[in-house]
């Protein structure tokens, strides 16, 4: 919450909708003592399921963010929400891992989307999505997005210094901009003849290098292994995607590559990502009967092409 600006940052933009919906109704407070407030999305960004919403009404009481990158496993979390409408719902349980990345399907667009959760624990219904998860000091470490089946205690939350960072942005100029430079990568175990000749090597394998690319110029090819992006080694796809992602637009990055037993040193100039804007409706990701998020995203933005 930024109480300068009265805007209120929520995840995921299906919920800013909902909750805008919900309050037109007349269905949806703002505690006891506050009525409905006038509401609008004003900006929101479908890679991390983000949404900023423009409240009108003053004195707001400001969530503070903890920086999610001190998080232990195991410490104590609790989630607030609105799970099948019973507002201002409190659970509690554990950090239960950091980094999770294989969250979504690349069928539900998670080959490009921001795949860096917290799981937690802390029972997440439908409805307690844009919720704050919370630490023991009443911090906001992450916002509760996803849950994994029904009942489960397996729930999966956007990364506070994630959403400190896309809201501000959002805030600034209406949108999220990342770095991008052309590049389709898979695991490298997932290419068993290119893994037999790196031996122990940790990396990344180069599946297709796009022509429209930044990366299209420099002298990575297909069957490449990206062993480091900057300084960073790189191990998964994620870790290429984040690390490319946090990077400046326009400022040279340094990719280490191997190729036929031989390393080597390749600089790209990464561009801005772009993707078609998308406009979910009330209801957008919600979970479907066989307990499965169901993203009425993907098909709209095609984000199961998974170039970084």
């Amino acid at each position: 919450v930024t109480a300068a600006s009265n805007c209120w940052t929520r995840s995921s933009a299906s919920a800013a909708h909902q909750w805008i919906s919900d309050a037109d109704n007349g269905n949806r407070s703002m505690g006891a003592a506050r009525p409905a407030a006038a509401s609008r999305v004003h900006s929101q960004d479908a890679l991390s399921d983000l949404a900023i919403l423009k409240i009108e009404a003053e004195n707001l009481p400001v969530a503070r963010f903890a920086d999610s990158t001190r998080l232990r496993v195991g410490e104590f979390a609790m989630a607030i929400g609105a799970p099948y409408s019973f507002d201002y719902s409190v659970t509690f349980g554990h950090i239960s891992a950091k980094g999770r990345s294989n969250v979504l399907p690349a069928s539900m667009g998670g080959a490009v989307m921001d795949q860096d959760y917290i799981q937690t624990d802390a029972l997440i219904n439908p409805g307690n999505s844009g919720g704050p998860l919370l630490n023991i000091q009443g911090q906001v470490v992450g916002i509760n997005t996803l849950i994994q089946g029904m009942n489960t205690g397996i729930g999966f939350a956007v990364p506070s210094n994630l959403a400190r960072s896309v809201s501000d942005q959002l805030i600034q100029s209406g949108k999220y901009s990342r770095s991008w430079v052309g590049l389709e990568i898979q695991i490298l175990s997932a290419a068993p003849a290119v893994r037999t000749k790196a031996g122990n090597l940790a990396g990344v394998v180069v599946t297709r290098v796009l022509p429209e690319g930044p990366a299209a110029a420099s002298d990575i090819r297909p069957g490449d292994i990206i062993l480091k992006v900057g300084t960073r080694p790189i191990a998964t796809p994620q870790d290429f995607r984040r690390e490319v992602r946090a990077h400046r637009i326009g400022q040279d990055l340094p990719f280490q590559v191997w190729r036929d037993g031989r390393q080597f040193q390749v600089t790209i100039k990464p561009a801005e990502l772009v993707e078609p804007p998308a406009k979910p409706g009330p209801q957008g990701a919600q979970p479907a009967p066989d307990g499965k998020p169901e993203d009425k995203l993907a098909p709209r933005l095609s984000l199961n092409r998974p170039h970084l």
